[in-house]
């Protein structure tokens, strides 16, 4: 109970100091909310976003994020995501901030594996084989049907072979500008490749039961999305942060 006059004053000083604090975050926090609306709103209107930040499980106390940006074509719609290393944990809604809003993920594809300089001299030394680049990124088609005998579900895996008959590979990268895709089907210096260890895989015939899903984790599995990977700078336009 407030009996007198300067205590009143004491009060309203209070008082005032909480409204002040509750306003100070209450901006805050309309900032953030913000801040989560351009990043749907970006992702809504085929611009660049990001999507998760991690741990890069190659390089222990290092971090990736995970870019995304929505494509549409003659072809139809399609997400694609490609990564980006960063040197420390941050909040995901400070990444977005300095991602470039004329930045994109732009696509590479061609009829022999995308090999970076880095990737090249990796090959040279012995540290790892073209092999390893034609599994995670050549194209796989696969078809599935019911079979006319019995309750299963048929699968068709095979190569997505171009019009003269070549594997095809696929690699998406981030700039930080506008950029086009890279086409180089055809292009005599990335004359086609196909592994041997691919050529006997595909195509291949597999079966399961119906109302279950298809699991080909005793192949490889390659489709547009696929999982990335990571040898040094397998990244591509990083950020400057």
């Amino acid at each position: 109970m407030i009996t007198n006059i300067y205590d009143l004053t004491k009060e309203q000083n209070k008082l005032d100091s909480k409204i002040n604090d509750l306003t100070n975050e209450i901006t805050l926090l309309q900032r953030r909310k913000d801040s989560i609306a351009k990043i749907f709103a970006l992702r809504d209107s085929y611009k660049v976003y990001v999507s998760e930040i991690k741990e890069d499980k190659y390089n222990k106390g290092k971090y990736i994020a995970r870019l995304e940006q929505r494509v549409k074509d003659e072809y139809g719609e399609e997400t694609r995501d490609a990564y980006i290393k960063i040197p420390t944990i941050i909040d995901i809604l400070d990444l977005q901030d300095r991602i470039p809003i004329d930045s994109v993920i732009y696509r590479v594809i061609s009829n022999a594996p995308i090999l970076s300089n880095n990737h090249r001299a990796l090959i040279e030394k012995g540290k790892v084989s073209i092999d390893f680049f034609a599994e995670k990124q050549i194209l796989i088609d696969y078809e599935e049907y019911d079979h006319p005998d019995c309750d299963k579900v048929i699968v068709e895996a095979m190569i997505l072979e171009d019009d003269n008959g070549n594997p095809q590979y696929l690699k998406d990268f981030y700039w930080n500008c506008y950029k086009k895709d890279i086409d180089r089907r055809g292009d005599p210096s990335h004359p086609p490749f196909l592994p041997e260890k691919l050529a006997e895989m595909y195509p291949y015939t597999d079966s399961y039961s119906s109302g279950g899903s298809y699991d080909n984790s005793g192949h490889i599995e390659a489709s547009i999305e696929h999982e990335y990977y990571m040898l040094k700078d397998d990244y591509e336009g990083q950020l400057g942060i």
